[in-house]
């Protein structure tokens, strides 16, 4: 064995090679349409957040998704993406649908739990309930883990103003990005 070969080794065994820094791993934008970007022009929050910061953000957004349907693909976006933040953006559709707000909180605790345990940090997106200008009151009762951040601001604040949105639910370009800028300060603890 070469010498080259053998201190390679050494240091592998040794633990000297550090894994990836956050940094290096991208961020994953789950969500409904909000995130796919309907109403954009071609625009998403997540394309904008990735341009702005530098840093890989994969857009799992599905126009319809329910917070039942991001539960029934967490598992499969947090394996192939390996996230080090994963920002969700779910519920409204629930809301629409009149889904029992019991069963929201409970998905939407049981998708933090499953973030938390890929070693993900994450940032839940509040949205209003239909009609209304502040966050849904269940988002503020939700069991989030202690790496877990409440963002219950920065979408509703745009929901509520015609002046970014393209329609009733969706933002317009100008409000992707506005949201993808309000969203930028939570990437300072990677």
């Amino acid at each position: 064995m070469s010498g080259c070969l053998r201190l390679l080794l050494v240091i592998v065994l040794l633990g000297l090679i550090a894994p990836a820094a956050a940094t290096d791993r991208p961020i994953l934008a789950l969500g409904d349409s909000l995130t796919y970007g309907i109403g954009g022009s071609g625009s998403s929050y997540p394309a904008v957040l990735e341009a702005l910061s530098g840093r890989r953000v994969v857009n799992a957004g599905s126009p319809g998704d329910t917070t039942a349907d991001g539960l029934a693909r967490i598992d499969t976006s947090l394996a192939s993406v390996q996230p080090a933040l994963v920002l969700l953006c779910l519920g409204i559709n629930d809301l629409l649908r009149q889904v029992p707000v019991q069963a929201i909180e409970r998905n939407l605790e049981q998708l933090a739990a499953r973030v938390d345990a890929a070693g993900a940090r994450l940032v839940v997106i509040a949205v209003a309930a239909p009609g209304d200008a502040t966050a849904h009151p269940l988002f503020a009762r939700l069991a989030l883990p202690a790496t877990a951040v409440l963002d219950a601001d920065a979408l509703v604040a745009l929901q509520s103003n015609p002046r970014w949105k393209a329609d009733t639910v969706h933002l317009n370009a100008e409000g992707y990005r506005a949201l993808a800028e309000g969203l930028l300060r939570h990437l300072d603890r990677d």
